[in-house]
């Protein structure tokens, strides 16, 4: 006889959001960063790269924002049927440790790199 695995609403929407996210950013890196391989003229890749940001920020970064406050208030305060359960709570803090190393690259690197583009229309690293 199978077992009905039942979560808290609170995970089940980590874990939407999760894939959400997931999907987003494997979206923008396969998809939209390897259009911009293909423009040369310096002008028309500010204004591509402009015109993606824009969108990027509405539909990835705040999502992941969300995401990453999500899963630090469920590390800190998880539900009843995972304090039972070291996995999923260690799977939390998993979880929150690479969100942070997400948000360290973005900061460090990609934002960087970004803003050299918008100015420069320069993508070489």
């Amino acid at each position: 006889m199978a077992t009905l695995l039942v979560l808290p609403l609170s995970i089940a929407s980590y874990a939407a959001l999760s894939a959400y996210c997931l999907c987003g950013g494997v979206m923008e890196h396969t998809s939209v960063f390897r259009g911009w391989l293909h423009v040369h003229e310096p002008r028309q890749l500010k204004a591509l790269q402009t015109a993606s940001g824009h969108g990027v920020l509405y539909t990835y970064v705040i999502p992941k924002t969300v995401l990453t406050i999500f899963n630090a208030y469920l590390a800190l305060r998880p539900p009843v049927a995972v304090r039972g359960s070291s996995n999923l709570h260690m799977g939390l803090w998993f979880g929150l440790a690479m969100l942070s190393i997400s948000w360290i690259s973005s900061f460090l690197v990609q934002i960087p790199l970004q803003l050299r583009i918008r100015r420069t229309g320069d993508q070489a690293m």
